[in-house]
């Protein structure tokens, strides 16, 4: 009753588009399921008759919709596991907004592949919608997802991931790799105006001012209807707050070692807002950053806007230079050598990736066990060299083939190298779990550039998460002052920008920190201090 009771005042919450967090469950959902049968680090096959019952999964998916053109996911899973899943694809700007609405009306998916904790994770928690495992419990369910990591990142790993209680409610695989974000630029069009690309910020305005007046076009273009605050973090990061602020929103200065509890009212973050209203004004970005979509981005990219980019280099390939030379054939984007910053006398920085996903599994406290038995059989054996095959490159001799000892995609697939073919989806691919590491090896070389690059370079730092374990008290303040905190932030950070408000107008500026005091800022801050100060001895 408690939990319909949860579900019931968080879909009023839901209409009243101001998501609290809930009353905690009078017990979390910690059902241990005996050890899953799995596929073992030798390669053994789990016994068949382990598998005997078919088992019907229900599957939450963030993404567009699939186009299934032949589907090779389902039968081999269905053989090999006996699963039938039921995936529901939901767009990355409704997810948080759809799932609230299947969690809140008692429909919940069995497993949730993109759990985040910025998604309202401590909510859902609270309010008993997933599953929690300790370390141990891990270790033993899912050994050879346990086994991607080593001890030693374990533990830095599970207290960054693990909730008050010292359970985990989401399971993110490994990172494939160590760094791989950039700036990225149009070389075509720098080497036809002899540009380079800038290392400060009023080089980096002078050059988007060049780019505007000599092509006409907006230099960046960039939107999140979803949450404004990630439409720029490229440019958070050129001013010292981390890329990843929006999701930490804490950060320990990497240069003098200070906690900061709350990003986004900082003077460094004003400072920036600053300088995004300026290129605002002058249309150096995109107008439509804050209700722009996906597909309006890439229209106008596709137009010969968009020159500098804050993105993968993986994308050059499979979607910038793609969507670039639907308006100039010759169009051409590379990685930069170089970060832009603020102050580059103090520091510059970039971002170096954390050991896991940002997304991880969810295990739904309604599932059956023997749903969560058999879905952990095979996201463990997706952690094994044969699933991490199945799960990056699909099958042999359809979607991949062999050459020595790299996996190659078949010449009809998309691949880092082309983006025109089919690609694993169009074959009803959906699976969580870890990329086969020998996909950066073999397309992805300069992954090796790029740490050379900016690791262990001088005047070059990147920011490390702090550990900061909460309590059951803490979490459940936190979150009500947190959404708060963000909803506000989010608006003045759009309006700021915009110049409805002038960040550089001091009161101004106070009112909207006063704002933010009387929704709890002091608090917030007391509880993060506190927590990082216990965490971090």
């Amino acid at each position: 009753m408690k939990k319909r009771f949860l579900s019931l005042a968080l879909a009023m919450i839901l209409m009243a588009c101001a998501f609290a967090g809930c009353e905690q469950k009078g017990q979390q959902a910690s059902s241990v399921p005996t050890a899953a049968p799995t596929q073992q680090a030798g390669g053994e096959a789990a016994p068949e008759d382990k598998y005997a019952k078919e088992l019907t999964i229900t599957v939450a998916r963030r993404g567009d919709s699939r186009a299934v053109e032949e589907d090779l996911f389902s039968p081999y899973v269905k053989e090999k596991f006996n699963i039938v899943f039921e995936i529901t694809d939901i767009n990355n700007n409704d997810f948080v907004t759809k799932m609230n609405l299947l969690l809140a009306s008692g429909e919940a998916p069995d497993i949730n592949l993109d759990q985040r904790p910025e998604f309202m994770l401590n909510e859902w928690i609270q309010a008993g919608y997933f599953r929690g495992y300790t370390q141990e419990e891990i270790k033993n369910l899912m050994p050879n997802y346990y086994a991607q990591y080593t001890e030693e990142e374990w533990k830095s790993i599970w207290p960054a991931i693990s909730y008050f209680d010292g359970k985990s409610y989401y399971f993110p695989s490994r990172r494939a790799s160590s760094i791989d974000m950039a700036w990225l630029y149009r070389e075509d069009i720098f080497n036809k105006l002899n540009l380079k690309f800038p290392t400060t910020t009023d080089g980096l305005l002078e050059v988007m001012r060049t780019l505007k007046k000599e092509t006409g076009k907006v230099p960046y273009v960039s939107a999140n209807s979803g949450d404004v605050l990630w439409a720029f973090t490229g440019f958070l990061q050129v001013f010292g707050i981390p890329e990843l602020a929006p999701r930490e929103l804490s950060y320990v200065d990497p240069v003098s070692g200070e906690f900061v509890p709350y990003a986004f009212t900082t003077d460094t973050f004003r400072q920036h807002v600053i300088f995004m209203n300026k290129l605002y004004e002058e249309g150096l970005i995109w107008q439509e950053f804050a209700t722009g979509t996906t597909d309006q981005v890439n229209a106008a990219i596709s137009q010969g806007n968009h020159m500098i980019a804050w993105s993968y280099p993986s994308k050059i390939e499979s979607e910038l230079n793609r969507l670039s030379r639907n308006e100039n054939p010759e169009a051409s984007w590379v990685w930069a050598k170089d970060m832009p910053s603020s102050n580059p006398e103090r520091a510059t920085y970039f971002k170096a990736n954390p050991y896991y996903n940002a997304s991880g599994v969810g295990f739904s406290a309604d599932a059956s066990d023997e749903v969560i038995e058999r879905f952990m059989a095979f996201m463990d054996w997706l952690h094994t060299d044969e699933g991490m095959v199945f799960r990056t490159y699909g099958i042999e001799g359809v979607t991949y083939r062999k050459e020595g000892n790299n996996y190659v995609f078949m010449d009809h697939m998309a691949s880092p190298l082309k983006s025109e073919g089919k690609t694993l989806t169009n074959y009803g691919f959906v699976t969580p779990g870890r990329q086969h590491p020998n996909l950066n090896e073999y397309y992805y070389p300069y992954l090796t550039e790029l740490e050379k690059t900016f690791f262990n370079r001088k005047g070059y730092y990147h920011f490390i998460p702090p550990v900061m374990a909460y309590t059951d008290e803490e979490s459940s303040e936190l979150a009500d002052i947190t959404t708060s905190l963000q909803q506000t932030a989010r608006e003045y950070y759009a309006k700021f920008i915009m110049g409805h408000l002038d960040a550089e107008d001091d009161k101004e500026w106070e009112n909207y920190v006063s704002t933010m005091k009387k929704l709890g800022l002091d608090r917030f801050c007391e509880i993060r201090t506190t927590v990082y100060e216990r965490s971090n001895r």
